[in-house]
């Protein structure tokens, strides 16, 4: 019997007998599965959400944010990565075409087939057959990456059949052991259940469930053990969410408020002759700025996808106010090109006295000095407008419009630093 079926068809709902349930109940449950179609890789692009199995085994979920001959670059959980497409054995897409799950799958390692499969016995609300499968693949010494995804199938599974002690050890697990992301996803769990010792669902943080919930939830949470429903523990999660993003330190708002008053700092800090490096690293909203970060990724890891709209904001909210520091430093460039002076030349021959010729040369190394930091800052928020390119698709014309105009003054002063004529 294959790996990839044991648990569906021990299951007694099926039958020993019933051939046509059993074929049935297996379409059924590679189609619903997660990212378990296999597909080729020339089939995956930017923006896909795919599972990646690697020649070692190791399974890892994300979204593809570039695809070269040689290179995926994949949004994971725990930021961006780069796997060589030497090193995977296959990518497994969502919208592939199901016939494509043949043989390929069988040939996966076991490990990886259980830890597929139990993503779709899941999502069918099979928990236990999830238990039953991966309980024995528990490993502290296996591979990482397999364990936490292992760890985590089996806390969401033990959370839904209210076995909430078997959740916590492994959550105390992750808390310890796990990536930076899988700690505090695991810590926003054991905080909900720090809050809601019989497992209802009445307060997170200081803040009462009358303020978040409706009225029929609100009834529903006073059961003890109501965590077990998926929505329940998704509605307490989104509102420890909350709680990190609408905070008054590393609020968007807060951020919006400090960086509007910070203007006038930023374009002294970066007139700052005893300024060195980079001129982002002058800017003194930065401090500020990690702070939301830092909220934004906590967040982030605990509901990936649900701070997504709060990161386009925070971006939009840099980008439109520095957009009032880069003007005024553009307007100084223009007022510095060189091609505004007239150096002091022969009026016989055209030629650029001696005199000249070092002025000239003095201006458009002073002026490429000048605008050096002007760059840097508007490179730095053209790269942030650039990943939401219909969202802030006026910005990026705006920075990018600036940018091209900026470089195109430096080159020509740096072509025609050495000219003898007028």
């Amino acid at each position: 019997m294959s790996n990839s079926t044991a648990g569906v068809r021990t299951n007694p709902s099926y039958g020993k007998n019933d051939l046509w349930r059993r074929r049935t109940s297996r379409l059924f449950l590679c189609l619903v599965t997660v990212g378990l179609v296999l597909a080729n890789a020339s089939r995956a692009h930017a923006g896909s959400v795919v599972t990646i199995v690697l020649k070692d085994g190791t399974v890892i979920d994300g979204e593809i944010v570039l695809r070269t001959k040689t290179m995926l670059r994949l949004r994971t959980v725990h930021g961006e990565r780069k796997y060589r497409l030497k090193n995977i054995e296959q990518i497994i897409t969502p919208d592939s075409d199901p016939t494509s799950l043949g043989a390929g799958f069988d040939q996966l390692p076991s490990e990886v087939q259980q830890i597929l499969d139990s993503r779709a016995l899941y999502s069918l609300g099979q928990w236990g057959p999830v238990i039953e499968r991966l309980t024995p693949l528990v490993n502290p010494r296996g591979n990482r990456t397999n364990q936490m995804l292992i760890r985590w199938l089996l806390i969401e599974a033990h959370q839904r059949l209210g076995h909430f002690a078997e959740a916590r050890k492994h959550l105390d697990f992750a808390a310890e052991h796990g990536e930076p992301k899988d700690k505090m996803r695991a810590d926003a769990h054991l905080q909900i259940f720090a809050d809601n010792p019989d497992y209802d669902l009445r307060l997170i943080g200081s803040k009462r469930a009358r303020f978040f919930l409706d009225d029929e939830m609100l009834v529903a949470g006073k059961k003890p053990g109501a965590l077990a429903a998926a929505s329940m523990m998704r509605a307490a999660l989104e509102e420890y969410c909350d709680q990190i993003l609408l905070s008054e330190k590393a609020s968007v708002q807060a951020f919006a408020r400090t960086l509007n008053q910070s203007l006038a700092d930023t374009l002294r800090a970066l007139d700052d002759p005893d300024r060195t490096g980079k001129a982002t690293r002058a800017l003194p909203y930065l401090d500020d700025l990690k702070d939301v970060e830092n909220s934004l990724y906590r967040v982030q890891a605990v509901l990936p996808g649900y701070a997504d709209a709060y990161e386009l904001n925070m971006v939009r909210t840099e980008t439109e106010l520095m957009l009032e520091v880069i003007e005024q430093l553009f307007q100084r460039a223009l007022a510095a090109n060189p091609e505004n002076t007239t150096p002091a030349f022969d009026r016989a021959t055209g030629r650029l006295t001696t005199a000249g010729r070092e002025q000239w040369r003095e201006l458009c190394e002073d002026f490429r000095t000048q605008t050096e930091p002007t760059v840097q800052l508007t490179e730095y928020l053209l790269e942030k407008v650039q990943r939401y390119p219909a969202a802030l698709r006026n910005l990026h014309k705006i920075y990018e419009e600036r940018l091209g105009r900026l470089k195109q003054m430096r080159q020509l002063a740096s072509k025609r630093k050495e000219r003898s004529h007028v």
